[in-house]
């Protein structure tokens, strides 16, 4: 299938309404009588002949493909586009129809208008006595048969104007460039020239997860359309194409195939307007299955926590990766009422080292656990808690129960888009009295150790607890 040009928009935001300029005359004599029945199947009766010169503007503030010329009050087309013209005259009674072709030196769309008989002798009276007048752009890349017919074996049928393909049926193999049109541009009356406004929605699609620089069938249909075209995606399996959908639409009873994939367009009522531009970006490729962290087992230790509450290995999927939240350290509760199921990490420490307790300038009147509590406003488990964790939580995350690795706590976060632990001293929220809280020191090679230090004089590491 052919594919449209993408023009770009109007380039100015606010304009006022295009003044809508005077077409040429034809004179009576230029009227021809173009019937040819011969009751063949060739033949094609396309009445009587009105060479045609219109002007075509925008109506008000739409936002049309032409480029707009603030100064001429003109819109300038791209070679190849076309303008359909039909209608209805004498009473509904009889039809005429034809397609008008862009003239970038006169800046109007020329051609010839048939009609069913010699009523009007021009193409003015036709269109400004007409019953029902409406002109569509083709635009350049589309088929352009749009012309008058009747029945070649009966020369008092019907008339019916008719084309062979519209652009709201016509897949673009690029996206629209910001809010250029790929639209479906109308008018329904004539003075002194045609006003045309968008009639339908764009839909702009990037498709992820297939295969690279290869050609994919796109197919998007509903009881209504069917969109057909092939596309190629680039290098890393991305396919980007654009299609035009008549407004009031609702997108949900739509079904969308790319490359032999079911894609879900939406999962909900969502109904288009006309002139809009909707980006709707989705994944070929079958989503990752994930255990929930409430079901985290012992295998589950040094994968991540996103904000969805999945757990999943640091890179596997991109959502969940940019949403991490917290590393799993330790599966199990110990007995502890906190938690039900383990504890995971902050992949970061505080941005300053903080007192145990308030007094301290960078604590701006929180206490190390409280500065914990409020470290992250995603709980992605239910009842999962943040928290500053206590002396036996970390010796459980330290391994000390032969169910972990100092090592591996102390350097494991660099690899999963973290920070690792720092030299230096980490507080924990137990209290050994008054004055004095636990702190444990990581050190460069070997393991660590627990120390006492005094709550208020003491800039320490902290780092966030998830217990979930």
């Amino acid at each position: 299938m052919k594919t449209k040009n993408i023009f770009k928009t109007l380039a100015f935001a606010m304009m006022m309404p295009a003044m809508l300029l005077t077409t040429a005359c034809s004179s009576e004599d230029e009227l021809a009588n173009n019937k040819n029945i011969d009751n063949t199947e060739a033949a094609i009766n396309k009445g009587f002949s009105l060479p045609v010169t219109v002007n075509v503007t925008r109506q008000g503030d739409s936002d049309m493909r032409a480029t707009f010329n603030d100064e001429t009050k003109k819109l300038s087309f791209s070679a190849g586009d076309k303008l359909f013209v039909g209608g209805n005259y004498d009473d509904w009674n009889k039809r005429f129809a034809g397609t008008l072709d862009y003239d970038a030196e006169s800046g109007k769309f020329k051609g010839t208008i048939y009609t069913q008989d010699d009523t009007y002798k021009t193409y003015e009276d036709l269109f400004g006595y007409s019953d029902y007048t409406i002109a569509t752009l083709l635009p350049a890349g589309y088929k352009d048969h749009g012309y008058l017919v009747i029945n070649t074996n009966d020369p008092d049928a019907q008339y019916d104007d008719f084309i062979e393909e519209s652009n709201e049926y016509t897949l673009a193999t690029s996206k629209a460039d910001g809010v250029a049109q790929f639209s479906y541009e109308k008018s329904y009356n004539y003075n002194d020239g045609f006003a045309l406004s968008p009639e339908n929605a764009i839909l702009n699609f990037t498709i992820t997860g297939l295969a690279a620089s290869t050609s994919v069938n796109v197919s998007l249909t509903s009881m209504a359309y069917n969109i057909t075209g092939t596309v190629t995606t680039d290098a890393s399996g991305n396919a980007t194409f654009a299609a035009g959908i008549m407004a009031g639409l609702n997108l949900q009873p739509f079904s969308l195939i790319v490359g032999g994939k079911n894609i879900t367009l939406v999962s909900s009522d969502k109904v288009v307007a006309e002139g809009m531009i909707y980006n709707i970006n989705r994944s070929a490729a079958p989503a990752p299955s994930y255990t929930m962290a409430a079901a985290a087992t012992t295998s589950d230790k040094g994968k991540l926590i996103c904000t969805a509450g999945h757990i999943h290995v640091y890179g596997e999927d991109a959502a969940c990766t940019a949403g991490r939240v917290a590393k799993i350290i330790y599966v199990g509760t110990n007995g502890h009422a906190t938690y039900n199921h383990g504890l995971a990490l902050a992949l970061e420490d505080m941005s300053n080292q903080l007192t145990w307790d308030n007094s301290g300038t960078n604590n701006g009147g929180n206490t190390a656990a409280e500065w914990c509590s409020a470290w992250n406003t995603s709980t992605p488990v239910t009842d999962a808690e943040w928290l500053l964790a206590s002396k036996d939580q970390w010796d459980y995350m330290l391994g000390t129960d032969g169910a972990g690795s100092y090592t591996d706590l102390r350097d494991g976060f660099g690899s999963v888009g973290g920070s690792n632990m720092k030299k230096g001293h980490y507080w924990s929220s137990t209290e050994k009295d008054t004055d004095y809280a636990e702190d444990y020191y990581y050190g460069n090679f070997g393991g660590g150790q627990w120390f006492s230090s005094y709550k208020n004089s003491n800039n320490y590491y902290v780092r966030a607890c998830l217990a979930f």
